[in-house]
């Protein structure tokens, strides 16, 4: 849920400790690196974000297990966070959205209705 926000607010980079095949933007629809939302709403959605992912994983879980151990071991035994990942942070650097072909119309024709406003304000002597 809260990776619909970071499309729309157009945070840049995304930064977190453990990952979820259930739950989070790079799970079942993986909304952090989906190019396709930016494409069709690109006035509502921007560009894929870089994303670092399991930076500070072992602290992370570590504060997990003194938490609540029964509850982690539960969350660990049926898979609902983490991942077996390599030690090392997994980097996904950005994606530059692609230039889609309605906003390279209404782009154009903006600049040219200030184009038409201008010239006409020159005709007229303003």
């Amino acid at each position: 849920m809260c990776s619909f926000p970071i499309r729309e607010t157009r945070i840049s980079r995304v930064i977190y400790a453990i990952g979820s095949p259930m739950m989070g933007g790079l799970s079942r629809w993986n909304v952090l690196r989906d190019t396709e939302i930016s494409d069709a709403m690109p006035e509502a959605f921007g560009p894929v974000p870089e994303v670092i992912a399991g930076l500070c994983r072992g602290e992370a879980e570590q504060v997990w297990q003194s938490w609540n151990p029964v509850v982690w071991a539960v969350i660990k035994h049926r898979g609902y966070l983490g991942r077996a990942t390599a030690a090392i942070p997994e980097h996904l650097p950005a994606i530059a959205p692609r230039a889609s072909r309605l906003r390279k119309i209404l782009t154009t024709l903006y600049k040219r209705g200030w184009e038409w406003v201008a010239a006409a304000k020159r005709r007229s002597g303003h």
